[in-house]
């Protein structure tokens, strides 16, 4: 798995991974902590045909985007990376 930087227009939410939209909103508690601090865990992504799925961190994502960030610190799970074959069957 790496760890990179990726434009938040780079990453796709999909029902595949995030099937309660209702929780794409960003609770103010972790609003505050990503404008305080700044974001400290990765999203996780998945790699897939040039774009990047989300799989978890959709608070986070809603919070980097309220708060008008560009980029964000990205966990990068690809087809050959063991854990994505198995996220990718949920």
């Amino acid at each position: 798995m790496q760890y990179r930087e990726k434009y938040l227009e780079q990453i796709t939410i999909t029902p595949r991974f995030n099937l309660r939209a209702e929780e794409n909103r960003c609770p103010q508690d972790l609003r505050r902590s990503l404008a305080d601090i700044g974001q400290i865990t990765p999203l996780l992504v998945l790699e897939e045909d040039d774009r990047y799925l989300l799989v978890h961190g959709r608070r986070r994502l809603a919070g980097l985007m309220d708060l008008a960030k560009e980029k964000a610190i990205c966990a990068i799970l690809n087809k050959d990376t063991p854990l994505a074959e198995i996220l990718a069957r949920l």
